[in-house]
């Protein structure tokens, strides 16, 4: 009886070890786990770090102004009598919204009444509205009664009237930053291989046929063969 249970024991402890499984093997999903959470929340860190950075840089490296927001449209009681026309001679598409991000600002704002923006210019915009906030390019000038205002390009089919204080703009890049990168893009752009001339192969051409003989010079040889 004793042999009996020592037996069965000895059969319940291999069965045992075989079902258990490898501590390695469980070890490593946890592992695994673990390393792939560190990693990408290390990638989010340096995504959200790297975010900061740049606004703050924004922040830091431009005057922030405080505006009044308006809309206009490109029509002549809101213009002149060319609506089309801005005042750096853009020329507005005739299919234009608000999507084109196109503003005018007063006076005393632009750099040729002593003020911080030029035409060209693009301005970061916050505070209308989620739609409307974004970065705009200064292709207009305001009546001249208005001061440390801005007016936002929008079509009459949208219908946007907004008149919104305290607006802030700030300057994202100058007409010349923009001008450098363009030329410097221009620059590392490889030059396109101009195309290898074609040149056409010269086509055999059968002998023209008049009258049922052939067109030479030396028909007489022909008509005496015939008759011999």
């Amino acid at each position: 009886m004793d042999n009996v249970k020592l037996v069965a024991n000895i059969l319940l402890a291999a069965a045992a070890l075989i079902t258990k499984p490898h501590p390695a093997e469980t070890a490593a999903p946890t592992t695994t786990n673990l390393t792939t959470f560190i990693t990408s929340a290390g990638r989010s860190h340096r995504i959200v770090t790297r975010t900061a950075r740049k606004k703050k840089l924004l922040r830091t490296s431009a005057r922030t102004f405080t505006v009044t927001a308006t809309a206009y449209q490109a029509v002549p009681g809101q213009t002149d009598k060319e609506p089309f026309v801005t005042a750096d001679n853009s020329r507005i598409k005739r299919h234009y919204s608000s999507k084109t991000r196109w503003m005018a600002l007063s006076n005393d704002l632009l750099a040729h009444w002593g003020g911080k923006f030029n035409y060209g210019d693009r301005v970061l915009v916050r505070g209308i509205s989620p739609k409307l906030d974004g970065v705009y390019t200064v292709h207009d000038t305001m009546n001249k009664r208005h001061r440390h205002c801005m007016d936002i390009l929008t079509h009459p089919s949208e219908k946007v009237d907004i008149f919104t204080k305290d607006v802030k703009i700030q300057l994202v890049s100058s007409k010349a930053e923009l001008a450098t990168n363009r030329l410097r893009n221009a620059r590392t752009q490889p030059v396109a291989s101009s195309p290898r001339p074609r040149t056409r192969r010269p086509v055999a051409r059968a002998p023209r046929v008049r009258n049922g003989f052939l067109a030479s010079d030396k028909r007489g040889n022909y008509f005496a063969s015939a008759i011999l």
